[in-house]
């Protein structure tokens, strides 16, 4: 992701991140997931250590959840 178009991308994709983080937290394990799979697919190009650390940890704490969306979003 380079330029503006990949800055923003960027920064819309941790913003997402960070939704998906708040709404595992908040056991909305569903949502949590489904917005984490639009990130995913959305950049499949992320090249940023930070963010990519940002989707490991989500990754790592939905793992701890027993959910179908978890399991079936191929989250885990």
């Amino acid at each position: 992701m380079n330029g503006i178009g990949g800055g923003l991308a960027r920064n819309s994709a941790s913003y997402r991140v960070k939704l998906a983080g708040a709404l595992l937290d908040a056991g909305e394990v569903d949502e949590a997931c489904a917005e984490m799979s639009a990130v995913l697919g959305a950049c499949g190009g992320i090249s940023s250590p930070p963010l990519l650390g940002k989707i490991r940890e989500f990754q790592r704490a939905a793992a701890g959840v027993d959910s179908t969306a978890a399991r079936d979003g191929g989250i885990n």
